[in-house]
């Protein structure tokens, strides 16, 4: 089970400065704004099994109006106060100027996913280059959307579907759920 800790969703508006402006136990300090997250992150394992949960994360993703002042001090304490639990994975969307997945996969000592969250999806080659430097596996969103059959296409060294970004995420199946798979491999 994956905790959502990215792309300004609840438990980043908790980690942030800008969103969180808390006075109880939850703001504040930098150890209160992590108390969410973490207790989040210890009662799904404390259900399934810390071995069963990974936390994703996007540190200094200004997505939804995030502004994070120290993503290196915030990410680097929460990663080593959930280090104990013995979660299965850390997945790291890195987008912005702190080199999130560098910096944290020196800090992870076990399953990293990485993801880039830029303006243009990420290639294979890019992918192939993370996993060869900095992570054990590598995620694809808008890329995986437009390509459902991604692995066999990457595979095949098959064209990849445009993507429609006009309509990702537009509520219906249209730029969704309608790309459609490839059907035979190019004849090369």
């Amino acid at each position: 089970m994956e905790v959502h800790g990215a792309n300004g969703y609840l438990v980043q508006q908790f980690l942030a400065e800008n969103t969180n402006r808390r006075t109880d136990r939850f703001g504040g300090s930098l150890t209160r704004r992590l108390r969410f997250a973490v207790e989040v992150v210890e009662a799904v394992a404390a259900e399934v099994g810390a071995e069963r949960v990974g936390l994703r994360i996007s540190p200094d993703n200004p997505e939804n109006e995030i502004a994070e002042e120290d993503p290196q001090g915030t990410y680097r304490t929460l990663v080593g106060t959930l280090a104990p639990l013995g979660l299965a994975y850390l997945h790291v969307i890195e987008r912005g100027d702190y080199p999130a997945l560098a910096d944290l996969r020196r800090r992870r000592p076990g399953t990293l996913i990485a993801n880039f969250n830029g303006p243009q999806p990420t290639t294979r080659e890019a992918g192939e280059k993370v996993l060869a430097d900095l992570a054990d596996l590598f995620s694809y969103g808008r890329l995986f959307i437009a390509n459902p059959d991604l692995p066999s296409r990457f595979a095949a060294d098959a064209p990849l579907a445009p993507i429609r970004e006009d309509l990702i995420y537009g509520g219906g199946a249209e730029g969704y759920t309608d790309y459609p798979a490839l059907t035979a491999a190019p004849l090369g």
